[in-house]
């Protein structure tokens, strides 16, 4: 997951955020209830305006059986992006 993060928050250049994303979807691939890839490929997603991919992953983790602590983090970006998208703020 660091390797990931670097490229989604640090590293510059053309390429990062595909690399990003791509992490992302591979660590969702090998365990598909790591919720913390699912929040940080929304916000990706989110970044560049794809804000119904954003909201698609985030609802995907919502359906997994999780921790409320973890469904509340999962609400709280959700609700973040819907109201943002539909212009509440």
């Amino acid at each position: 997951m660091c390797l990931v993060m670097i490229y989604f928050y640090h590293a510059s250049g053309r390429g990062r955020l595909v690399r990003a994303k791509k992490h992302f979807e591979d660590s969702i691939r090998w365990d598909l209830r790591y919720y913390k890839s699912y929040i940080e490929l929304s916000r990706l997603f989110y970044s560049v305006d794809l804000r119904n991919h954003s909201i698609f992953i985030l609802k995907k983790l919502l359906n997994l059986s999780h921790p409320e602590n973890i469904l509340q983090q999962a609400n709280k970006e959700l609700y973040k992006m819907q109201d943002q998208k539909y212009g509440l703020n």
